[in-house]
């Protein structure tokens, strides 16, 4: 009995955990397909909505749940497995949660001469990116936005719905250290092949 109260608490702790790491209550059918999303996005295993529902208690079966969708669950939490997170386990303040990212990250150097990135954001602003070589891009067309065709930018990391920040502009022929886009609600990214 003291080993199935342990477990239970234990449940509950990576569930709050989940919940403070990623800022969001878990309630509605919706929210577990976000988790389910967000799980996969960053550990590339599957845990599925209805799984998800079970252990958050949505589902009301009384079923046991597998060590090996544990250790998904704290592998996600940021420890090595069950053991590590049942070991190690220790709350998460604000301040430790401030400038954590779960967005899908796309690394620029996966990103080859001649691929096309386009990126949009609020308010209906726009701009497509053509790679000329390791992280500088050039500007091909854009909306609402501050640049230009034939403006050149770096940009080091390209993550889906956090804002983006381009480096050493050249906007009409005159150099910035840095912009950034998407500041409300982050960016929407579509990367093409040549």
């Amino acid at each position: 009995m003291k080993n199935e109260l342990t477990e239970s608490a234990n449940i509950f702790k990576i569930r709050n955990y989940i919940e403070a790491l990623i800022s969001k209550k878990i309630r509605t059918p919706k929210d577990f397909v976000y988790l389910s999303e967000s799980i996969f996005d960053k550990t590339h295993q599957y845990v599925s909505p209805t799984t998800l529902k079970r252990i958050w208690g949505y589902l009301k079966e009384s079923t046991n749940t597998r060590k090996s969708t544990l250790n998904i669950l704290s592998e996600f939490a940021g420890y090595h497995d069950w053991e590590d997170f049942t070991a190690n386990y220790r709350e998460l303040d604000a301040s430790a949660r401030e400038g954590l990212v779960l967005g899908v990250k796309y690394d620029y150097t996966k990103i080859k001469k001649g691929n096309i990135v386009d990126v949009s954001w609020i308010p209906e602003s726009y701009c497509r990116l053509k790679c000329i070589g390791d992280h500088k891009f050039e500007i091909e067309d854009s909306a609402n936005c501050v640049l230009k065709s034939g403006d050149t930018v770096n940009c080091y990391l390209f993550m889906e719905g956090e804002a983006l920040y381009f480096t050493d502009l050249t906007v009409n022929g005159c150099n910035y250290n840095a912009y950034k886009v998407g500041n409300v609600g982050g960016v929407s990214l579509k990367i093409h092949d040549d």
